[in-house]
């Protein structure tokens, strides 16, 4: 895919989907946003006409959401860093949702998909969001789809204004005893 690519980003406001907007938009490329409320509308480095409202359940908006799109990056997720896994909530988002936007995707013409996996998608996690992460990377492999797809399996991410699990860890150390084994970062303790 040469020159400008359009490309739509789900889950953009949220730790690595705004981080994909602003590399997609430092490479010069067109970039649409999939968000699910304007409570984080501000952290988005585009104008409105490049925003759709829309979560991972509103299937009826993802045709409109792919219109005129050339590749999707698939960050939006249900994660279960909140507290208790929600198993119905991680299949509609993860998984309905997933296969529903895919499809809009090939309806609509999108011609490359990058699907935001995670090393926890394996048959032996017990997580909601492992399960279902599996789920989908398996929908995909098994699609006969025009679109060209990949899938990515981060381990951990980090980096400037986390909010998951390494800054709760970093939240945790920096109130541990003075005792505990830890790796001093300019001033930030991590085990």
């Amino acid at each position: 895919m040469g020159g400008r690519v359009n490309i739509l980003v789900t889950g953009a406001t949220g730790f690595l989907g705004l981080s994909m907007v602003r590399s997609v938009l430092a490479r010069k490329h067109t970039v649409r946003c999939m968000i699910r409320s304007c409570k984080y509308r501000h952290r988005l480095p585009v104008d409105d006409e490049s925003i759709i409202y829309a979560s991972m359940t509103d299937h009826d908006l993802f045709d409109k959401a792919c219109l005129d799109i050339d590749a999707v990056i698939h960050c939006a997720a249900a994660t279960s860093s909140a507290g208790r896994p929600n198993w119905r909530n991680s299949r509609a988002v993860n998984v309905m949702g997933s296969e529903k936007l895919f499809e809009a995707a090939g309806k609509q013409g999108v011609k490359q998909w990058v699907q935001i996996s995670s090393m926890s998608a394996h048959p032996e996690s017990t997580s909601a969001y492992g399960r279902t992460k599996l789920e989908i990377d398996e929908f995909l492999r098994a699609s006969d789809s025009n679109i060209e797809w990949t899938i990515l399996r981060p381990s951990l991410i980090y980096g400037p204004d986390e909010r998951g699990l390494v800054s709760n860890c970093l939240l945790y150390t920096s109130d541990a005893a003075d005792d505990t084994p830890c790796v001093d970062l300019g001033g930030r303790r991590i085990i």
